[in-house]
């Protein structure tokens, strides 16, 4: 993984975390917790990211759609920008 790719994860997931333009708390919240799984782990930010991203990755989504009154749960693939925002959540 490169540093450009870990830089564009790290600011993925701090965008999500802003909320009312509040980057500052969002940031400190991010590295702290970056921080204490480094300690836990023994291991590069680099890595807990590529390992973060890797574990929770999915590929199907599953759907409810309504037809004449059943539902039905239907297995969808989802998009690569919809995988992230399901990652982050």
């Amino acid at each position: 993984m490169s540093k450009n790719s870990d830089k564009s994860f790290y600011f993925l997931i701090l965008g999500f975390f802003i909320k009312s333009g509040k980057k500052y708390k969002a940031k400190r919240l991010i590295d702290n917790t970056f921080e204490i799984l480094q300690k836990k782990t023994n291991k590069p930010l680099s890595v807990l990211i590529e390992i973060f991203f890797h574990r929770l990755r999915t590929v199907v989504e599953v759907k409810k759609r309504v037809t004449r009154k059943q539902t039905h749960f239907v297995p969808c693939v989802i998009s690569p920008k919809r995988r992230i925002y399901i990652i982050l959540k």
